[in-house]
């Protein structure tokens, strides 16, 4: 996948960037979390949702992990747009265009298809206004950055973002769990038929 989309050209943002900004994190992971467009140091280091953005979702994260007293889910991070949306070689950042953004869709299904996450996690207005048709019943968090802006950990909104995180990391911990009993249940029911198989076998 990788190969297949660091030399991307589908739209203008080629021109400006230093890298591509694919997604970090496990694959299959619980959680799919799409941010927005990498900025500066997203496009130097070339991977999503890095520097004080990225430990304050990380902090948040484990924060959320703590309140629901589940492990912290593993997790893919990755952005609508792969490439820093700006008007020029280390201009200032930008919104990425609805046109930037389509050029990217295919890239970002492409990761989701090999992430097969068990809820995805829309971070800001741009993931949320473009990505919510796709993925429905996805949950909606504020991006690090604003949450930053407004006080970090003393943000009025982080106490209701973190609460919120908990409750759907409660909801991966219950269908993994789950996933566990059936996967559980169904190995049960196959060595009962093969010693049923095999007592057959032996009264013959």
């Amino acid at each position: 996948m990788v190969e297949k989309w660091k030399e991307c050209t589908r739209c203008g943002l080629h021109e400006t960037r230093r890298n591509v900004v694919l997604g970090r994190g496990s694959m299959p992971a619980d959680i799919l979390i799409i941010g927005e467009a990498p900025g500066k140091v997203e496009d130097l280091q070339g991977q999503p949702i890095v520097g004080p953005s990225g430990r304050l979702l990380d902090y948040i994260m484990e924060t959320a992990a703590e309140q629901a007293e589940v492990e912290v889910p593993s997790c893919y991070i990755t952005n609508t747009c792969a490439c820093r949306p700006t008007d020029s070689l280390g201009g200032p950042n930008t919104q990425p265009t609805d046109a930037q953004i389509w050029a990217c869709f295919e890239r970002l299904m492409d990761e989701a298809k090999k992430i097969k996450p068990i809820r995805v996690i829309l971070v800001g207005k741009i993931a949320q206004k473009n990505c919510s048709q796709a993925f429905k019943g996805a949950h909606h968090m504020h991006h690090p950055a604003f949450l930053l802006r407004s006080g970090g950990p003393k943000s009025p909104y982080f106490a209701k973002t973190v609460r919120d995180l908990s409750v759907v990391f409660k909801e991966v911990a219950s269908v993994k769990e789950e996933g566990s009993k059936k996967e559980g249940n169904e190995k049960e029911g196959n060595e009962k038929k093969a010693r049923r198989k095999r007592r057959r076998s032996a009264s013959i």
